[in-house]
Order: structure tokens, then sequence, then C-alpha cells
């Protein structure tokens, strides 16, 4: 016969035994979940980047369905150089871009100063392109990419026309929006003292491209930045997903009224 004590003994024990079981369960759930993997490289000020930013990849983001299966980051160094003796030291222009991205990203040219020792960069919009990208590199670092993607939203919508607003009087701007409890002079540090860093990080994790904003999806460039969801949509099918996200089953039936009245149109 058992004893009472037992059948409590037991009875954790077979709890214990459920939650690990739960938990294993759930981590393979995780672990076979399909993902997406995007990759958006651009830089602030830029009318296409800005475009990708604030239309084509908010909505994704804020569909956190859809986001689930989406392993995103962005890098936003763009088409910046940095001024070389070979190359040259601008003003900006794409001969220079392309000498100094063969000569220091595409060798592996670790060992050449004069790639990045340089105090000037040369960026495609200015200073304030540069500045703006520090700061977008500098909330990702201290706050993580959740609240770096709602702060590039906000730094590249129309408060970046604002003539009124350099670079820093932006970013206080969008940071007291979107960060609970921002600490500013932590922001104001990273951008000091890590801001030189950050933007060598971003250049060396920047592949050559013919222009912004260049989108990889699953590591192939998209030759239309506006087909983002359709193609992280369709990916996902032939990943095996089903059911699918909401948002890519209302992209499957926007496709088929499209196919269907071409088909009409033609008949």
């Amino acid at each position: 016969m058992i004893s009472f004590g037992m059948n409590w003994f037991l009875l954790a024990f077979a709890l214990v035994l459920l939650t690990s079981l739960g938990s294993a369960t759930d981590e393979l759930n995780n672990s076979e979940k399909p993902k997406v993997v995007v990759r958006f490289y651009g830089e602030a000020q830029c009318p296409f980047c800005r475009k990708f930013v604030t239309e084509v990849w908010q909505p994704i983001w804020e569909d956190l369905e859809l986001r689930d299966y989406i392993d995103y980051d962005f890098i936003p160094w763009g088409n910046a150089y940095f001024a070389t003796k070979q190359c040259g030291g601008g003003p900006y222009n794409s001969v220079e871009r392309a000498c100094w991205y063969k000569n220091c990203i595409n060798e592996q040219t670790d060992g050449k100063k004069d790639c990045f020792d340089s105090e000037t960069v040369v960026y495609q919009h200015g200073q304030k392109e540069g500045d703006v990208d520090i700061y977008e590199s500098c909330i990702k670092t201290l706050f993580g990419l959740d609240y770096a993607v709602e702060f590039t939203y906000c730094a590249e919508g129309p408060m970046m026309d604002k003539k009124s607003l350099d670079a820093k009087a932006l970013m206080m701007s969008c940071a007291a929006l979107v960060i609970p409890k921002v600490d500013f002079p932590a922001i104001d540090e990273c951008f000091d003292l890590q801001g030189r860093k950050l933007e060598i990080q971003n250049a060396r994790h920047t592949p050559e491209h013919p222009g912004v904003p260049y989108v990889l999806i699953e590591g192939a460039p998209i030759d239309d930045f506006t087909h983002t969801k359709e193609t992280i949509c369709k990916l996902l099918t032939e990943k095996g997903l089903d059911p699918l996200p909401k948002a890519c089953q209302s992209e499957r039936k926007s496709f088929l009224r499209y196919f269907s009245s071409k088909i009409r149109g033609s008949a």
C-alpha cells in the first residue's frame, strides 16, 4: 500500500516531469519555426531608404504574428566610405566609393590602416546623415533592436525634414517618444566614445551594393524593395509553413484577384 507521503512525492515528480516536457516541446517548436532572414542596408536622409523604413518595413514590423517568422536586422551605413589617399576623400561620388569597397571591404584588408584611420568619412547626404546613422546604431546597441526600429521609423519620418532639428535634436525628440525613461547621457557617451567604432563595424558588415536601400532576403537582393512582404510570404510558403500568417493570406488573395482580373481582361 502506497503511503500518503509517497502519493504526494509521485504527484510532485509527475508535475516536474510534465513541466520539463512542456518546456522541451516549446523549445523544439521555437527551434523548428521557419524564419525568413531580412537584412536592410541603408542610410539616413536617403529618400528611398526612408520610404522603405516608413512605408514598407514598419507595417511588417508592427504585425506581431508575421514578425514572429522574421529574423531582421538593419545596418545604417549605406553608401558612406572613409577617405583614403588611394581612392579620394570626397565630396561623395560613386567612383571613390567603388574604389574604397574594392580595396577595403572586398579584399579583407584588416592590415591596411588607410582604410579606416581617416578622420573624414564621406557621407552621400552630408554630416547629418552620418550623425543620425551613429545615433541609430547607439540606440540599437544600448536598448535593443525593437527600440531601434521604432526610433529609426521616427527619425526617418517627417521630423527628418525639419531644418530646425540637427541630428542631436532629432535624436532627442525621437528617443523621448519611443524609449521609456530614456538615458540621454548614455546615448551621448555612445556617440562620442563608440561612434567611430560602430561606423567601422557597420562598414565591414555592409556588402558591396549598387545603391541603397539594399535589402537582402535569405541572402539574395530583392529587385523591388516595395515587394518585401510578398517575398517573405512566398518564402514562408516554400518553407512549408501552414497556416500562413494572416498578412500572407491576404497577400495571396490580393494576388489571386489581380491574376484573375488579368485573365478576364485578356479574354
